[in-house]
């Protein structure tokens, strides 16, 4: 596909299309899952995955450390 079709096909979107919200634990571990596969490199999956939790257990990741820029729509 060429660029040209590339940028036929992309949709202008606002950040009123865009809901931001934090993922349930089933869906961070399948996010990791998806991108273990091609990312881990040479870790296991389960080794990447254990790593990717870690992670979200440090001071900039743990209890809602991203913040939106944008207020909640609930």
């Amino acid at each position: 596909m060429s660029t040209d079709e590339t940028r036929a096909e992309m949709v202008a979107i606002s950040k009123d299309d865009v809901v931001l919200a934090e993922a349930t634990p089933e869906q961070r571990k399948l996010t990791w899952e998806l991108n273990g596969a091609s990312w881990a490199g040479p870790m296991s999956l389960d080794q990447y995955i254990g790593r990717e939790q870690a992670l979200s257990e440090t001071a900039l990741s743990a209890d809602g450390g991203f913040v939106s820029p944008y207020p909640n729509p609930s």
